[in-house]
């Protein structure tokens, strides 16, 4: 049981990863600028010390990346306050 709580939290972390670079992507223009961004946040302590641990830190910035997805895809819409 704690295997599978271990690889969701892996899971996650890698997913945070993915998002980033493509969130990066989008807000800087540049898909090297992404990788080095995802690179230099990949190598940070915060990762490493919570991705084998079954904490909230992984996920909570999973969903936080996520959160900021939408909203620059819902900000970049023409008519945005309406969303019609």
């Amino acid at each position: 049981m704690l295997a599978a709580a271990v690889a969701a939290v892996a899971g996650f972390a890698l997913a945070s990863f993915a998002l980033s670079f493509f969130l990066f992507r989008r807000w800087l223009g540049s898909a090297v600028l992404a990788f080095a961004t995802v690179i230099a946040a990949a190598s940070s302590d915060l990762v490493w010390e919570f991705s084998h641990k079954v904490l909230t830190e992984i996920p909570y910035l999973f969903f936080t990346l996520l959160a900021c997805w939408w909203a620059s895809d819902y900000a970049a819409q023409p008519r945005w306050l309406t969303r019609a």
